[in-house]
């Protein structure tokens, strides 16, 4: 009989709730409705229906925010914003204040032939991550001495597979297999083409001279 009744005590406290919540929304919506109707050409009938459906879509949205998960909460490292490139520029400086344009042309080339280097099936499937890197190091060394002895006044700056077999002959080296020059010419091309910082420091010969822009 206890349980019983607990149930009819619980089921009317919900009727009850639900009666009030009927009573507060008519109530709301008649009285926005009388201030609704002094504005708008609408009967209070109208006026209040608009109001009272307005009310229950805004309550629904609502409940349905409420509904949704937390967002992650992710721990946020301010270094993560940096964008660090797999060789780093330190690598190409002679002492920790070096700002030479050669050290960031260096580093923007090596980190080009890099990324060539690992999209070439040619390359990346017989070498390993640190010698792709190295690789890409040496063959800098190459372009660099290759365009310091430019003589041409051409504006368009480029480098070829011939150039760099004739440079590796001329130091007694053996070149490297075309996959490798091909994609190196590649990607020190393209990032010449697109890069008129880089081009003009060829052209201009301005490689001692201080990069503040990096």
């Amino acid at each position: 009989m206890k349980a019983i009744g607990s149930l009819l005590v619980l089921a009317l406290v919900v009727l009850l709730g639900v009666l009030l919540g009927i009573a507060i929304i008519l109530a709301w919506s008649l009285g926005i409705g009388w201030l609704l109707m002094q504005i708008v050409p609408l009967t209070w009938f109208e006026s209040a229906l608009l109001t009272m459906l307005a009310s229950i879509t805004m309550a629904y949205i609502g409940w349905r925010l409420l509904q949704l998960p937390p967002p992650l909460q992710t721990q946020f490292d301010e270094n993560s914003l940096l964008f660090e490139t797999p060789i780093p520029i330190k690598r190409f400086k002679e002492s920790e204040n070096d700002q030479r344009a050669e050290v960031w042309f260096r580093h923007e080339i090596a980190n080009d032939l890099y990324w060539e280097f690992e999209e070439t099936p040619g390359v990346s499937d017989t070498m390993g991550d640190t010698e792709m890197k190295e690789l890409a190091v040496r063959i800098t060394d190459m372009v660099v001495n290759l365009l310091k002895a430019r003589n041409s006044k051409a504006q368009r700056v480029k480098i070829t597979r011939t150039q760099f077999k004739q440079h590796m002959d001329k130091i007694g080296q053996r070149p490297y297999d075309d996959d490798i020059l091909a994609a190196a010419a590649r990607a020190v091309n393209q990032s010449l083409s697109f890069d008129e910082r880089l081009a003009n420091i060829v052209r201009d010969k301005r490689w001692d001279k201080t990069e503040i822009n990096w």
